[in-house]
């Protein structure tokens, strides 16, 4: 097997996915509970605009420093969940430290709530970010975050100008793990049975396992749709079989195995987090994170 081609093949297979849009194939549930805690006086916004300002730019400026020194305790200050998984495996992924966080201050969409968890959404220049408050004096933390193939679509508001959300939620997690364990997602799809046939080559048996992450944020859009903020966790699994050969890996993926030659087993997992916006029987992909990897292990 040529040395290096699973790596490759990974890279591949991340840097393919693309904005598509498809008949909507997922129906829709009931919207995840968003209020765990009482408050008075009805529905409340989740923070003041200037204020989510501020917490963005705080934001931006300690992750910023934490991807400089490389330090994931102090990214954990201002980030949570599957957004914290995937930012700090970075640090093993990449050759240097670097800023990674792009700007997320230039429009606010914040919508109003009865109790806890609360949320907000912060865009700027091609990117995207959730901010999350589980609870009364909790940190604001970032629990998703992407980047934007696209500019989002225009949300509905209130008589005071919040954003509203929908009262049944579309999950395009749903929609999209099934388009690709179908086959159907384009290059992307063509990728991955290509990282599978590169395994298949060296005799190593492999299983893959795509499916909808736990967390959903929506907000009605001015269309009548919804844009829905979600993840997709992937996992991959090889295990070489009798009469299999070792395969060597290149640069990122062998920083972060810590190895650069696998001789038995390889786990892959990733969570990818995505935006999209449903609606009139349609899914448009507006972003999609990359590379989303959490953990490489492998012997």
């Amino acid at each position: 097997m040529r040395r290096g081609a699973i790596a490759a093949a990974l890279c591949v297979a991340l840097a393919a996915c693309s904005v598509v849009s498809r008949p909507q194939v997922g129906g829709t549930g009931p919207a995840p509970p968003s209020a765990t805690v009482a408050d008075r006086g009805g529905p409340q916004p989740a923070v003041a605009e200037a204020e989510a300002e501020r917490i963005a730019r705080r934001y931006l400026e300690v992750a910023g420093e934490a991807d400089l020194r490389r330090d994931q305790r102090l990214l954990a200050q201002v980030e949570g969940g599957t957004a914290l998984a995937v930012h700090s495996a970075l640090y093993r992924i990449l050759p240097r430290p670097g800023r990674i966080p792009g700007d997320v201050t230039d429009r606010f969409l914040i919508p109003k709530f009865t109790g806890y968890p609360r949320w907000f959404v912060a865009e700027g220049r091609g990117h995207a970010a959730v901010f999350v408050r589980r609870s009364p004096g909790a940190p604001w933390l970032v629990r998703h975050r992407v980047t934007l193939q696209g500019p989002l679509p225009r949300v509905k508001r209130d008589r005071d100008g919040y954003a509203v959300q929908p009262r049944e939620v579309p999950d395009p997690a749903v929609d999209h793990a099934q388009l690709i364990t179908r086959g159907g997602c384009g290059d992307l799809c063509t990728a991955l049975r290509r990282h599978h046939r590169l395994f298949a080559g060296a005799r190593w048996r492999a299983r893959v396992q795509i499916r909808p992450g736990q967390e959903r944020y929506a907000l009605r859009t001015a269309d009548g749709g919804s844009l829905v903020w979600y993840f997709l966790d992937h996992s991959f699994t090889a295990v070489r079989g009798e009469g299999g050969h070792p395969v060597t890996m290149e640069q990122e993926a062998a920083r972060m195995l810590g190895v650069a030659e696998l001789t038995r087993r390889m786990d892959w997992r990733s969570s990818y987090q995505a935006v999209a916006h449903a609606g009139r029987g349609r899914t448009l992909w507006l972003g999609l994170e990359l590379p989303g990897w959490v953990s490489v292990t492998g012997r």
